[in-house]
């Protein structure tokens, strides 16, 4: 089962977009929420385990530059040992115009914290910093109870 507090913004932001990285997918719950609401597109779940369309890892992502229209982390980021390879590889593989969509618990939130197989501790403005460094731009945050959530563009 998916995770996702921000369904709202991830389906705003997927509207009229067709290819769809899952970084971390799990078993590709997302898939089946976004159908349900509506979403048509060709969705890839890229995750470590075998159950995933693609097995593979974040940081070294095995596609082709400018191929995907949006890229989710969805309670995944915290959990990739160099998470900054990891956004310059989403980085890479959006296309121009495309949308890197990140869900994470939120820094000051015992779930950052307290759970052991957590790697970093995310902030929303220290994303949205390193995003642009990286060459995002329109970065945006919102933050509700124990989670947040960053997207910005690929200009």
């Amino acid at each position: 089962m998916v995770l996702l507090v921000f369904d709202d913004v991830l389906l705003r932001l997927a509207r009229g977009r067709q290819r769809l990285l899952d970084i971390g997918c799990g078993r590709g719950d997302l898939r089946l929420l976004l159908e349900e609401r509506g979403w048509r597109g060709t969705y890839v779940g890229l995750d470590l385990k075998r159950y995933a369309s693609v097995v593979g890892d974040a940081q070294r992502l095995p596609f082709r530059s400018g191929f995907f229209d949006i890229v989710v982390f969805i309670q995944s980021l915290e959990h990739v040992p160099d998470y900054f390879g990891a956004l310059q590889e989403a980085w890479r593989v959006l296309r121009g115009g495309g949308v890197l969509f990140v869900q994470a618990p939120c820094c000051e939130s015992w779930v950052a914290t307290g759970i052991q197989d957590h790697l970093h501790v995310l902030h929303p403005v220290t994303l949205s910093r390193l995003l642009r460094r990286i060459g995002f731009s329109g970065c945006k945050s919102v933050v509700e109870g124990d989670f947040m959530a960053v997207w910005a563009v690929r200009e």
